[in-house]
């Protein structure tokens, strides 16, 4: 079809003149053998005739109506043709009153202008087949004209500007423009855009006093009802009109009209406005025909649930309609219970499940298992408070996981954690203790995933699901996300910020309204009556946690066990020079005296090392070797398999990093790793890797490695007492970041 159209737009000769006893498809003997274009086309739609595939019945019907549009297309051109005047550059010729069908006279004065000669001669030729898109409407009405005189302008010609965007879009492009009345006060003309191959026919664009036609060959513009004073402004204005109807609106041929002179880009602008319009009326009737289909449909919908309702009350039944029935649960919405156990059975089954349940077991949390879920079931709403190291991040989603589908009961766990970190290391250790490989977290295969930003890993089957606060909280936003969920648990609630505050106030909204939903508050360190007020008087359970034997160590223990001295640059005393105006009972007093006094024990130069020391300032030279005592003294071997340094940001994280690794020592035999939440996923899991016999690792990290996670392999830990942390400033209104010293 689109061959044929393409040929016919080519040479509409061929088929206006079929043989005697030959179907329209075929064309007459007439053919113009010196186009290749032509020949192209044929030799085309020839190939597609001999294909075996090749309906010919169907495609001759479906031609004859695409001709017959063709056909009425062309005859809107054809139709009326107008009285052919004479361009103002040739006044010689007078007015000649159009008759179809008659030849202009021949003894038509030379023009001076050999290319216009060569265009109008070849355009009015009455010999020549008329070209269906290519006429003028001739305008017969004798409505009111309107005489529009645009003055003079300067700069480039609107025709100028149709030209090269036309030629921008299509090289092989015809525009040819045509006088539709000329007389000494009035001019009106057309101007026609003839397309070699097809164009998007451009969005119908209504104006009063003109005529716009377009296929994908063609677009016609003719001024009707609108004249200008001369021939040259009513070029301008078709050229405008036809620019403005060519070029779509967001696009690089929208932006055309700027080389328009100013008198043509307000004409522009008024064309612009004039669409708007009518494409505003267009919204407003789809509007309105779409709210009468709504309408329509919610009548029939009304008159359906009149119908249920009293066919169920002549059967006896609910008089409820089912439309209008409470949602069912998530509970009552999931599948049997039967399946639910058979894939706890099947997991629990494994024997990578029983080995780790061995390690499970050995953990506080353990023994506190049957309690925890005893009270979970009587009660809406738990508190847990345990030491870290308990186990009660991992162990408690699992002790409930499995409690629901031994049941056979549906459930979607949510636990959220404050870093991102800990969600994904968590969902790993849980998925592993379950039996599930490494990589299957978030898959069909395993029941866990996690949601962090800018990374998901939950599937259909993911039953736990351990995500940051933030993401819980935007998944409040949209209700519906939020409907499956039966327990929700909110880890380190003692991590106070805005989205955890948040969340607990939406929960306990939400439970009013969700009966089925359960809440379940965890923390190291949490002033748990406090909390319980606040939900109504929920159970605290309060679980020891399992310790571990520590030699703790101070400031001036590393200081003498490091032989440290400050340098002049670093000495900080606090001891003010001018002491001799001191009285020796306000000596006594002083805090100084009072750490003379505890720094009995302690060499002399540790002494005044003590005193003049800035515990303000983190000082790197300090840890540097402590971290170097720790790796080569004979005494510290059994603490230096792993060490955790706690720094309180991502700047000094990596300037101490690039202090240990220029470190000789620290260049072989020892892995860095760095904790951060702007860190890469992957690379913060490398610092849970117990690495190999012959190797030791160094981890720093934030404070989020104190309670937030747990890296079991850590022998020695230096924690140089600073964090960063978020305050509110009351008279600012802002929240800024401030450095503490903690210890």
């Amino acid at each position: 079809m689109e061959l044929q159209t393409q040929l016919y737009h080519l040479q509409p000769e061929i088929f206006d003149a079929p043989k005697k006893g030959k179907k329209s498809v075929g064309a007459s003997t007439e053919i113009d053998t010196n186009n290749p274009q032509v020949a192209k086309i044929r030799r085309k739609i020839s190939s597609i005739k001999n294909d075996v595939l090749f309906d010919r019945i169907e495609a001759e019907y479906r031609w004859k109506e695409k001709l017959d549009d063709l056909r009425r297309e062309a005859a809107f051109f054809r139709e009326n043709p107008p009285n052919v005047q004479s361009s103002p550059e040739e006044p010689e010729i007078k007015d000649q009153p159009g008759e179809k069908g008659t030849e202009p006279k021949t003894e038509v004065p030379p023009i001076d202008d050999e290319e216009t000669t060569d265009f109008l001669g070849d355009m009015f030729q009455a010999e020549e087949p008329v070209l269906e898109t290519g006429v003028i409407l001739e305008e017969l009405n004798k409505a009111a004209i309107t005489l529009r005189d645009f003055g003079k302008w300067t700069g480039l010609s609107p025709r100028r500007v149709l030209e090269d965007t036309c030629k921008a879009r299509d090289t092989g492009c015809t525009i040819i423009f045509k006088d539709s009345s000329h007389s000494s006060h009035s001019n009106k003309k057309a101007v026609e855009v003839r397309w070699s191959k097809p164009q998007e026919v451009p969005f119908l664009f209504e104006w009063d006093t003109v005529t716009h036609k377009s296929s994908p060959y063609a677009t016609f513009v003719s001024m009707d009802q609108i004249a200008t004073p001369t021939a040259q402004q009513a070029e301008a204005f078709v050229s405008t009109l036809a620019l403005f109807i060519l070029s779509p609106q967001n696009s690089k041929e929208g932006k055309a009209y700027l080389r328009l002179p100013a008198v043509w880009r307000e004409l522009w602008a008024e064309f612009a406005n004039a669409r708007k319009l009518q494409e505003d009326e267009s919204d407003k009737k789809t509007v309105r025909r779409l709210k009468k289909l709504i309408e329509e449909n919610q009548s029939n919908f009304e008159d359906d649930v009149v119908l249920s309702d009293n066919f169920r009350r002549r059967n006896g039944t609910s008089s409820k309609p089912e439309s209008l029935a409470r949602a069912p649960t998530a509970k009552e919405a999931s599948g049997p219970d039967s399946q639910l156990q058979r894939i706890w059975f099947e997991k629990s089954s494994t024997t990578s499940f029983q080995y780790m349940a061995q390690g499970r077991m050995n953990l506080p949390i353990w023994d506190f298992k049957n309690e925890i879920l005893n009270t979970l079931d009587t009660h809406r709403a738990l508190i847990i408070c345990s030491e870290t190291g308990s186990g009660k991040s991992t162990q408690i989603p699992s002790f409930i996981l499995e409690h629901e589908m031994v049941q056979g009961r549906p459930c979607k766990i949510y636990v959220t954690e404050p870093r991102r970190i800990s969600a994904i290391s968590l969902a790993r250790r849980v998925s592993e203790e379950l039996g599930e490989s490494k990589n299957d977290v978030g898959t069909a295969r395993s029941l866990i995933g996690f949601a962090v930003r800018l990374e998901s890993k939950v599937s259909q089957s993911t039953r736990l699901v351990f995500a940051t606060t933030g993401v819980v909280v935007r998944m409040l936003e949209r209700p519906d996300d939020f409907q499956d969920v039966t327990h929700v648990i909110l880890d380190e609630v003692h991590e106070r910020s805005i989205d955890s505050d948040f969340l607990l106030i939406v929960l306990r909204r939400l439970m009013q309204r969700r009966l089925d939903l359960k809440l379940i508050l965890m923390s190291a360190t949490l002033e748990a009556q406090r909390f319980s007020k606040y939900l109504s008087g929920v159970p605290v359970l309060n679980i020891p946690g399992r310790t571990f034997p520590v030699e703790m160590k101070f400031l001036e223990d590393a200081v003498d066990m490091t032989n440290y001295r400050l340098s002049e640059n670093d000495s900080n005393a606090t001891v003010d020079e001018d002491t001799d105006d001191m009285t020796p009972e306000s000596a006594e007093g002083d805090t100084t005296g009072g750490m003379l006094a505890s720094l009995g024990g302690y060499s002399k130069q540790t002494r005044e090392t003590i005193l003049n020391f800035d515990e303000y300032r983190l000082d790197y030279q300090l840890i540097k070797k402590l971290l170097i005592k720790i790796a080569t003294a004979p005494e510290m071997t059994l603490y230096s398999k792993a060490i955790l340094v706690f720094m309180p940001g991502m700047a000094e994280i990596r300037r101490l990093n690039d202090e240990i690794l220029a470190e000789p020592t620290f260049q072989q035999g020892w892995i860095v790793h760095a904790l951060h939440s702007s860190i890469a996923t992957e690379d913060q899991e490398k610092a849970f890797i117990v690495p190999p016999e012959d190797m030791r690792k160094i981890v720093i990290a934030t404070n989020i490695a104190e309670t937030g996670i747990t890296i079991p392999d850590i022998t020695a830990v230096i924690d140089t007492g600073k964090e960063k942390t978020m305050r509110w400033v009351q008279h600012s209104l802002i929240y800024i970041c401030v450095l503490l010293t903690v210890c």
